[in-house]
């Protein structure tokens, strides 16, 4: 399909008030979430970035038909759903990356308190103090 036929199949201005309202509700959702300090304000960016960047992508008709030729789709409803599933891939990607960094961090925190206990039990024992923690009365 060449461009002209693309700009024949953008979507409705009905389509774009849905998209519109989806994104408003989705960060309406997001602020609600950072409010309730469910996720973290660099998370709750990278989410605003999608949301806005999609509705642009929705609304400025030459960026969609554009993005749609570059990318061969004849539908443009195609290339949005294909920029969607990138985003979310991207996503993913980041999420995993701090799940892994996190993992590696609570690792090195349970090696650091098991050598503090090993110290702690040390030192117990030479001071003549018993294991559980209680101390002597005088």
């Amino acid at each position: 399909m060449n461009y002209d036929e693309i700009l024949t199949l953008l979507p409705t201005f009905q389509q774009k008030l849905s998209v519109l309202g989806f994104a408003l509700g989705g960060i309406a959702l997001v602020v609600w979430m950072v409010w309730r300090r469910r996720i973290r304000e660099e998370h709750a960016l990278l989410w605003f970035m999608g949301l806005i960047g999609g509705v642009v992508i929705v609304w400025c008709d030459p960026l969609l038909a554009f993005g749609s030729s570059v990318l061969g789709i004849s539908l443009p409803a195609n290339a949005l759903l294909l920029v969607a599933m990138f985003f979310l891939y991207c996503i993913c990607l980041w999420l995993t990356s701090v799940a892994s960094r996190n993992k590696r961090q609570l690792e090195r925190l349970i090696i650091h308190i098991s050598i503090a206990n090993t110290q702690i039990a040390e030192l117990r024992a030479r001071s003549g103090v018993a294991a559980t923690g209680e101390s002597h009365a005088s």
